[in-house]
């Protein structure tokens, strides 16, 4: 069905251009588009744009325009946001402060990088042009860290120039100018100085092939979202350039500085204090040792002796993954590949429990502050501790719904827990170690390759030291990659032989394949108690209520399941 006004005509163009898809009904669903939460902040700053305001939770709820389109009110508040200059101190923000706990061995390369190309080359004068303008932009690229008072603090500083390097190496007669970017990559990687503010730096490599230009990032000012940000403002800004044009690039939300100073404020607050119970039963959980290979000291648990096992899901799953599969149990994304990484642990270890560190965007509301960051720059990442249960007796469809049902139940998406770890250690300590870490990156490519550039598969070199250690015995990473999900799973080579690992990463592929496969082919959509009520249901309950066709969506049939 067309829409029906001005706003769900604009529903409609954002989401074409976010999710892909040319054309779009209102009653189409996000999720069965291939939404997921990165996608859905990219829409927000798209409506942002046109001066209308819309909250995730509402699209999330209301996931298709025609409903959705009744929570999409005008901005007001934009106009009241700081243009100018963000300067002055903040204390660390708790994903900066667990940084820092963790004493790496070279804090200055702990960086994210991309490769972009231009066949037709890019020009000296215009990156310098757009980057200046994008630091004065994004105030968190122009951050300095510095210790005051044996804590380290953050300070703002005001845009000039200067506070970016961008180098040029002219390999137009190189036949192996491959091997030679890479070298200079890594003596790039190695030279960012976050002490003295040393942030961002650029090498611009001419090639006979066309141009590449390497950015590399510190990651205490950079995440996942901020990137598409910047990729963004990038191909606008060097548009403009070319065609002479000033550089007009969207307005400022709520800086990072802002942010900081709300969580600081949101630690103190009855609704952060209502969480501790929930992170606290975590503590008490027994974590079973993964099936390693050999112990290994700390000396040898560093990234110099890291390896990867790649995963590549085919293009029809990957297709039917994010448009087929969310109807059959209401679901997102992340959900199917965490009860398929739950499924697959049981398959390889026996255990019928794990606890993972799981990583979010973290640009949650919190609290009564209305900030807007979902166009600032900035580390924002979110990291938590889940519990992924297996129940053995039951069938496939009861696990996804059970494992669902937990990851619903996570408080306002993970934020609180290192706002508390961080923030309020005079009342939350936790000691929770995950083994295993998982982080879903979403679409990357098709966020970011445009007219202007696309994203090289060249090396950047290596963004973090060699010498730093490793966080979790086995690191998961998923990204879509030209229409294709691709899994990387990171482990120690002296913990691990590769055929272990390996045999974990098919069973994976085994288990995420049946699940897809049982969701394409359900009739009908399954509920479960979150999608239907705020009552404490069980799902045996819900489905006992089912089987005897109540109506669910009447509140008084469900005074009597509450427990």
């Amino acid at each position: 069905e067309a829409p029906r006004n001005a706003i769900e005509e604009t529903l409609v163009r954002i989401w074409s251009e976010v999710l892909g898809v040319d054309k779009i009904g209102i009653n189409d669903s996000f999720f069965e588009l291939g939404g997921d939460s990165i996608k859905a902040i990219r829409i927000i700053s798209k409506l942002n744009k046109s001066r209308y305001i819309l909250d995730v939770k509402d699209l999330f709820n209301n996931p298709n325009i025609r409903d959705v389109s009744n929570y999409v009110s005008i901005d007001l508040q934009n106009n009241l946001i700081n243009q100018e200059d963000i300067v002055g101190q903040a204390d660390l923000t708790p994903i900066q402060s667990w940084f820092f706990n963790q004493n790496f061995k070279e804090m200055n390369q702990w960086n994210q990088s991309v490769m972009l190309f231009k066949k037709d080359g890019f020009e000296e004068i215009i990156i310098n042009k757009v980057f200046n303008k994008i630091l004065k932009q994004h105030d968190a690229l122009r951050m300095i860290f510095k210790k005051s008072n044996d804590k380290i603090v953050q300070f703002n500083r005001e845009s000039k120039e200067g506070l970016f390097e961008l180098k040029i190496f002219n390999y137009l007669s190189e036949v192996h100018f491959k091997d030679k970017i890479k070298e200079e990559c890594e003596v790039l990687q190695k030279s960012l100085n976050i002490w003295d503010g040393e942030l961002i730096k650029l090498g611009l490599f001419k090639t006979n092939e066309g141009d590449y230009l390497a950015i590399i990032i510190h990651h205490l000012v950079v995440d996942g979202i901020s990137w598409r940000i910047l990729f963004e403002d990038f191909q606008l800004g060097y548009k403009q350039s070319l065609n002479k044009e000033e550089i007009v690039i969207q307005e400022k939300t709520n800086s990072y500085l802002e942010w900081q100073k709300a969580i600081e404020y949101y630690a103190y607050s009855k609704d952060l204090l209502s969480e501790v119970d929930y992170w606290s039963k975590i503590e008490n959980v027994e974590d079973k040792e993964l099936p390693i290979d050999r112990e290994i000291n700390i000396e040898k648990r560093i990234v110099k002796h890291n390896k990867s096992i790649k995963l590549s899901i085919d293009e029809e799953y990957t297709e039917n993954l994010l448009k087929k599969v969310n109807k059959a149990y209401n679901t997102s994304i992340d959900d199917i590949l965490l009860i398929a990484l739950a499924l697959s642990i049981e398959k390889w270890t026996g255990n019928n429990n794990v606890i993972i560190n799981m990583e979010n965007h973290g640009r949650e509301n919190i609290g009564a502050t209305n900030l807007n960051v979902n166009r600032t720059v900035g580390w924002f990442t979110s990291e938590y501790p889940v519990d992924l249960r297996i129940d053995t007796n039951k069938d496939i469809g009861y696990n996804l719904k059970s494992i669902k049902e937990t990851l619903r139940k996570i408080p306002n998406k993970g934020i609180g827990y290192n706002i508390l770890k961080y923030y309020r250690d005079d009342i939350f300590v936790s000691n929770v170690k995950p083994q295993i870490s998982f982080n879903y990156l979403g679409d990357f490519n098709n966020d970011s390759n445009n007219d202007i550039f696309q994203i090289s598969e060249l090396s950047t070199g290596n963004a973090v030291s060699k010498d730093s250690h490793m966080l979790y015995k086995i690191d998961i990473n998923a990204v879509i990659n030209n229409g294709v999900l691709v899994f990387a799973f990171g482990y120690n080579s002296y913990e691990f032989n590769d055929d272990n690992v390996n045999e974990f990463v098919q069973k994976y592929k085994e288990c995420l394949y049946n699940l897809i496969n049982h969701c394409i082919n359900k009739k009908q959509t399954e509920m479960t108690p979150s999608d239907v009520s705020n009552y404490n249901v069980s799902i045996e309950q819900l489905e006992m209520y089912e089987k005897n066709t109540i109506n669910l969506k009447e509140e008084d049939e469900f005074e009597n399941l509450q427990y």
